[in-house]
């Protein structure tokens, strides 16, 4: 088959891979013609690309990484989805395409899918992993009554058009029945995230001697540091063990709420606290196998279902996790309960929390038997290839 990714972003497939560019590539594996449409990089004009065997059509657009306005980033979404389709008319009118993938964010992309879709009468599967507007009221974000609408307006317009909508849990997928209820159940099919990594290897101990970590019970917090995240309970964490000075709170990443987390970091005290920026995944998996243990972190205000990729990064370098996770949500016993990679409580109940990581921190064979049950529980349901298999069951279940 034919099938074409809409990304808001993808990096060199030649050089490093990402989320959906790990699960495009695997679907090239499994003998389909896959084509991804996506922003240019920096300083890269519109133009046809190859990478990894596989057609890239990268787009010039107004830049929205890294981005502090809030207006600013938004027009540069509002504006992607034109340039998509007028790059698309120019470079791709005439190719077969036999399914459409789009994930969230940004769900503004409906405006170029519903334009191949009518020209080649491909299916849509959109794959849903932020559920807009509703994960920027959970967030406490107030946006504008107009942008709001505009958001709703465009999910409504992607439920309405998709003939899949891939949801990261069974809660998830309840969840979206209960807000949007004119949505064909059917539609509504289990898709959770997946991550591509070479066979495991053993940590490095020259990583730790690099990063000073030598000696020290390392308990990582990786990715983005948003809103969502609750920066908040990584202090509580930190400010509970500050007193022993074996243990040492690693933040590896940026966001938004970066730096207020160092700023509460700073007048807290918090020696044992230490922050790096994103770096590389083949970098970053080299540090995570070094780690003892791995930390998830929700705000308890985010009241949509949600389950974050890291812990499908834990389970692959074999890394034990403490989730502190919020109400209404699955994370707990659709993740951590099933693959026994570790312990979790909600609201941050925090004796709870202190309990479970002094089980970690005081029992090194408990670290190991945890995180092998957690990558032998990845290895089984959430590689890439695995997602391919369930998303091509899915596709052949309904079509051809």
């Amino acid at each position: 088959m034919n099938f074409l990714f809409l990304l808001l972003s993808c990096p060199d497939l030649d050089r490093t891979g990402s989320l959906y560019s790990d699960l495009a590539l695997a679907c090239s594996r499994g003998g389909h013609y896959v084509t991804i449409v996506t922003r240019a990089a920096e300083g890269q004009d519109t133009g046809m690309y190859k990478e990894a065997g596989i057609t890239l059509l990268r787009v010039k657009t107004p830049r929205h990484e890294g981005v502090k306005s809030f207006w600013r980033k938004g027009f540069a979404l509002v504006m992607m989805p034109f340039l998509y389709k007028r790059a698309y008319k120019h470079y791709l009118k005439d190719s077969p395409v036999d399914v459409i993938f789009m994930p969230t964010p940004p769900v503004t992309f409906i405006n170029c899918v519903t334009y191949i879709k009518k020209r080649t009468r491909a299916r849509f599967y959109l794959i849903l992993r932020d559920i807009h507007p509703q994960c920027f009221h959970r967030k406490g974000i107030h946006l504008n009554p107009l942008a709001d609408r505009y958001l709703s307006w465009n999910a409504q317009r992607a439920y309405a058009e998709a003939d899949y909508i891939g949801c990261m849990s069974p809660q998830n997928m309840s969840y979206l029945q209960s807000i949007a209820p004119d949505i064909e159940p059917g539609k509504i099919v289990l898709l959770p995230n997946w991550l591509h990594t070479n066979e495991y290897v053993g940590p490095d101990p020259a990583v730790r001697i690099k990063y000073g970590l030598s000696g020290k019970v390392v308990a990582v917090f990786g990715g983005t540091i948003g809103l969502a995240q609750g920066v908040e309970n990584l202090i509580r964490l930190a400010k509970h063990y500050r007193d022993n000075p074996n243990v040492v709170f690693l933040i590896v990443g940026n966001g938004i709420r970066k730096d207020r987390l160092v700023k509460m970091a700073d007048e807290y005290r918090l020696s044992n606290m230490r922050f790096l920026d994103s770096m590389p995944r083949e970098e970053y998996e080299s540090l995570l196998r070094t780690a003892d243990i791995g930390l998830v972190s929700l705000d308890t205000n985010y009241r949509v279902p949600t389950c974050p990729s890291k812990v499908i990064e834990y389970m692959a370098m074999k890394v034990p996790v403490i989730a502190m996770i919020n109400r209404n949500n699955d994370f707990g016993s659709f993740y951590i309960d099933r693959s026994k990679i570790g312990f979790w409580s909600d609201d941050m109940d925090s004796e709870k929390v202190y309990q479970s990581f002094d089980r970690l921190l005081d029992n090194p064979d408990l670290r190991r038997t945890c995180g092998e049950q957690g990558y032998v529980f990845y290895r089984d349901h959430f590689t890439a290839e695995e997602i391919y298999r369930q998303l091509m069951q899915q596709l052949n279940s309904n079509g051809e």
